[in-house]
C-alpha cells in the first residue's frame, strides 16, 4: 500500500496517534531507521490546518512528500532521532502502519477546557527555620553542578550562605553580595528573612526587614499599576469593578515569589511579577479587566494551571534553550509562526529574554474549529495566593 500524506493524517496524524511504521526494503527511510520504529507524526500549525481543512472538506487529493515524526523506542542513534524529527520521512517509504484500535480524540479540534491530572503532597514547615538548613545544602548543590538560579534564587542562595558560611563567600560572590561595603538590599531582605524564621533576630534587624519589606511591595505595587496601564484600567477601576480580581492580584505585591520554570539548564528560565502579570491580565480569561484585552485569544485551562502548562512547555525545550545560548548567549530566544510549540492540542508562542526571564507566552488562534464548549467557564481566583 503506498500512503500518501492526507492518509497519513487522517489515519493518525489528526488524532496524534502512536503509529508503527514499516518501511519499503532498499528505501531511504529504511536504510536511516531500519525496518521498523514506533512514532507520533509532528505537524506545525499551517501544517496542521492544511490538512485539517482537506480532511473536512473530503478532498480526493493524494500527495507524497516527507512528514516529521517523533520517535518513541530506545535503539536508533541520536542522530537519526533528530534526522526524524528534522527532516522526516518520505511517505511513498512507508510499506505499513499500525496503530491503536482504540478511539481517542486530539483535544485540538475542540475548544473546550483542559485538565491536568494533579497529586498534591501536603509539606508541613518545620519550625524555627529548619528548612533552611536542607534548602542550603539542596541550592548548594545546585550550585556545584553548575545548574543555573534564577535571580531571586541566586539572591536567596547567596543569602542563606552569609549565615551558614559567612567565611566562603567567593571573590565572585563578594561583588554580588555587598557594593561598596554595603549589602544589597536584595541579599539583606533575605538574610533578615531567614534570621526572622530561626527568631534569632534583634529589634533593631526586624525593623530593618519590615523598611526592606514596604520597599519590595511599593516596586512591585508600581509594577501592578503600570501593567494594568498597559491594559487598559486603572488601579482605582479595577477595584470598583472586579474586587475579586483585584484582592487576588494585589496579594501578589507581597506574595508572588518568582517561578524558575525549568530544571537543570545551565540558565535559569523565570517568570517574574511583571511577566505573570503580562501572561494573566492578556490571556487567562477570569483576568480579563478591560475592553482592551477581550479580543485576546484565552488559555483553555483553569487559572491555577496555567503556570504548570507554561512550565510543561518551557522544561520540553529547555535543552534546544541551552544549545541556542550556548551559540548565541546574548540572544533572546523564540518560538513563534511555524516554530510554535504544540501541547495538548495548542501551540503556543513565547519569547524568553537573554537573562532567562520569560517575556511573552501565549496560546495561538486558530483557523479551523469544530464547536465551542464553554471554553470561557469561570474558575475560582478566590482564596489564597496559588498560582
Amino acid at each position: 500500500m503506498i500512503y500518501s500524506l492526507e492518509k497519513i493524517y487522517a489515519l493518525v496524524g489528526r488524532d496524534d496517534k502512536v503509529a508503527v511504521l514499516s518501511f519499503q526494503r532498499d528505501s531511504e527511510a529504511y536504510r536511516n531507521f531500519g525496518n521498523e520504529i514506533t512514532v507520533v507524526f509532528l505537524y506545525n500549525q499551517p501544517e496542521r490546518e492544511h490538512f485539517e481543512d482537506k480532511h473536512r472538506t473530503n478532498t480526493n487529493d493524494t500527495t507524497h512528500g516527507r512528514v516529521k515524526a517523533k520517535y518513541l523506542g530506545n535503539d536508533l542513534p541520536e542522530e537519526s532521532v533528530e534526522l526524524l524529527k528534522r527532516e522526516g520521512v518520505n511517505s511513498k517509504d512507508i510499506s505499513s502502519i499500525f496503530h491503536s484500535p482504540f478511539p481517542y480524540e486530539n483535544v485540538y479540534h475542540k475548544e473546550e477546557r483542559r485538565t491536568i491530572r494533579k497529586i498534591i503532597l501536603p509539606i508541613e514547615k518545620m519550625p524555627k527555620g529548619a528548612d533552611y538548613d536542607w534548602m542550603y545544602g539542596f541550592n548548594k548543590r545546585l550550585v556545584k553542578d553548575g545548574i543555573g538560579l534564577c535571580p531571586y534564587d541566586r539572591e536567596r542562595y547567596l543569602a542563606m550562605k552569609l549565615f551558614y558560611e559567612p567565611g566562603n563567600i567567593l571573590p565572585e560572590e563578594f561583588a554580588e553580595v555587598w557594593n561598596n561595603g554595603i549589602i544589597y538590599p536584595a541579599i539583606e531582605e533575605k538574610y533578615l528573612e531567614l534570621k526572622f524564621e530561626k527568631e534569632i533576630t534583634t529589634l533593631e534587624e526586624e525593623k530593618r526587614l519590615e523598611q526592606l519589606w514596604q520597599e519590595s511591595i511599593r516596586r512591585n505595587m508600581e509594577t501592578f499599576k503600570q501593567e494594568l496601564n498597559n491594559a487598559g484600567i486603572s488601579l482605582k477601576k479595577l477595584q470598583m469593578e472586579n474586587p475579586a480580581v483585584y484582592y487576588f492580584l494585589i496579594k501578589g505585591t507581597y506574595q508572588y515569589i518568582p517561578r524558575h520554570l525549568n530544571i537543570a539548564g545551565a540558565r535559569a528560565i523565570y517568570l517574574d511579577f511583571k511577566g505573570f502579570l503580562h501572561v494573566f491580565l492578556r490571556h487567562v480569561e477570569e483576568f480579563k479587566v478591560s475592553e482592551q484585552t477581550k479580543n485576546k485569544y484565552n488559555f483553555l485551562w483553569d487559572p491555577e494551571d496555567v503556570l504548570m502548562v507554561i512550565k510543561n512547555v518551557i522544561t520540553s525545550v529547555d535543552e534546544e534553550v541551552q544549545a541556542f545560548w550556548k551559540k548565541e548567549p546574548n540572544q533572546r530566544f523564540s518560538k513563534y509562526g511555524e516554530q510554535s510549540f504544540y501541547f495538548e492540542g495548542d501551540y503556543y508562542t513565547f519569547h524568553i529574554e537573554a537573562d532567562g526571564k520569560l517575556s511573552t507566552f501565549h496560546k495561538n488562534r486558530k483557523k479551523l474549529i469544530e464547536k465551542h464548549d464553554s471554553p470561557n467557564k469561570k474558575g475560582k481566583i478566590e482564596g489564597g495566593w496559588r498560582i
